[in-house]
């Protein structure tokens, strides 16, 4: 679903860009796109805020070699994973598993594409160790930037991800044990409720047995007529 928006959101700024002037965009909106919405969607897209966003998004996305296809999870995060469930990282595969993706051929069989020619050439490189290998794939020692081969960032990431789950997890505890206390008292007010209906009934019985009613006979009685002044 994300990656249709992202899709599409693309297309409509392609559109936009396909004009010379905001104006001449507003007259051609884009296919199944309203007049208002589009209009909404040429203001937005010739606002400061955007053209900001969208030149920082171009000069980050000028610093990467390769993307991956694997959101927007960081590849420490995907190696405790692995980690946690007691998988052997290998960092060769890691790296395919994160920059292939498997698509229907012709013959109706799942075909592993890769994401980008640059990854696949890289990974096709055979240094010696496989560390070198990951090293050089991901550019490790030339962009200072990669964080995968620093184990202290590693740890820090995993630690936030534990406390912020911690976190969570106390928060819901805390709403279940709430939930549960409102039930208990709403258990009580409806035990007290029905005690008091049950104590009136009784105090009823009582007072018609001691006046000589049976129950039938009061619920038969006539109404008393009103006195008038």
């Amino acid at each position: 679903m994300a990656k249709k928006f992202t899709n599409h959101r693309n297309k409509l700024v392609e559109h936009f860009k396909s004009f010379g002037t905001i104006e001449e965009a507003r007259m051609n909106p884009h296919r199944n796109v309203s007049q208002d919405s589009w209009n909404y969607l040429c203001d937005w897209f010739s606002s400061a805020t955007f053209q900001k966003r969208s030149l920082a998004g171009s000069n980050n996305r000028a610093k990467v070699p390769y993307n991956h296809c694997r959101g927007s999870l960081p590849f420490v995060v995907h190696r405790e994973l692995k980690k946690a469930q007691e998988v052997q990282l290998i960092y060769i595969k890691t790296f395919h598993d994160t920059h292939t993706h498997k698509v229907k051929n012709s013959d109706d069989e799942d075909e592993v594409q890769w994401i980008s020619k640059e990854a696949q050439i890289r990974h096709g490189s055979q240094p010696p160790e496989e560390l070198a290998i990951f090293n050089e794939v991901t550019g490790a020692k030339k962009y200072k930037r990669q964080r995968v081969s620093s184990a202290s960032s590693s740890d820090g990431v995993v630690n936030e991800f534990r406390d912020l789950i911690e976190i969570l997890n106390e928060k819901i505890k805390s709403q279940e044990d709430q939930i549960l206390k409102y039930q208990d008292e709403i258990k009580e007010m409806k035990d007290e409720n029905q005690k008091m209906k049950d104590d009136n009934a009784a105090f009823k019985e009582d007072m018609l047995s001691r006046l000589g009613f049976a129950p039938a006979m009061y619920n038969n009685l006539p109404i008393p007529p009103q006195e008038h002044n």
